[in-house]
């Protein structure tokens, strides 16, 4: 108790001082017996300068039929003759991608594109069914690269019914459909992972100083 008083007295003593001395310049700071009060802008709080700048943000209004399924799929991708040390070759995600959109347009009809979505290693989101099993991928890192064969498998793991996220919203469902986030969270992200640059969780426009839809950098 005693070093609390004498803290209190202390403070009132150095904003006395703070009060009275003319080395404190004046408008860097507004102190009184309540304590110090924010530093105050040369313009009035910004006023006189108003700049205005155009920001997108990724919080928006998703609208979805609570009717619809989301159909879930597991991936795994593997060399076919696996390296002569031995163990399972390890393949960068930007290869990973491009086994699959290189499946995908060998048979369009059975793999649409553009009704799927990648999240660059093990799933799938669909809005249609998607054949399942164990396909062979002819892929070549580089245009004067000799191609290498690759085992696509997948398989359908849950199918998400997205009125399970409308009983969450309207409250009638408590636990949270963290799965159907999920897929949600990688649809949301496809298009700009394919038009745009990742980095981390963010997103750059190859197009400097032009309006994107995403912006220039984009984090989700």
């Amino acid at each position: 108790m005693k070093s609390a008083q004498t803290a209190d007295r202390a403070t009132k003593c150095w904003i006395s001082v703070c009060s009275n001395s003319p080395n404190v310049p004046k408008g860097l700071a507004s102190v009184s017996a309540n304590g110090i009060s924010p530093v105050l802008r040369p313009d009035k709080g910004g006023k006189q300068a108003v700049r205005t700048s155009r920001l997108l943000v990724n919080h928006f209004l998703v609208k979805f039929n609570p009717k619809s399924i989301i159909l879930h799929y597991d991936v795994n991708i593997k060399q076919e003759v696996l390296p002569k040390h031995g163990g399972p070759g390890k393949i960068s995600k930007s290869n990973l991608a491009m086994i699959r959109d290189k499946l995908f347009a060998d048979d369009p009809s059975s793999f649409p594109l553009a009704k799927t979505a990648y999240d660059g290693e093990k799933n799938i989101f669909s809005a249609v069914s998607l054949p399942t099993g164990t396909f062979k991928v002819q892929f070549s890192e580089a245009d004067d690269a000799r191609p290498r064969s690759y085992l696509f498998t997948i398989k359908l793991v849950n199918e998400l019914e997205l009125c399970k996220l409308k009983d969450y919203l309207e409250g009638t469902l408590r636990s949270i459909p963290r799965d159907i986030l999920q897929g949600m969270d990688v649809v949301v992200k496809e298009h700009p992972t394919r038009t745009m640059v990742p980095v981390a969780c963010s997103f750059h426009s190859v197009r400097d100083h032009q309006i994107h839809p995403w912006a220039w950098n984009h984090s989700i």
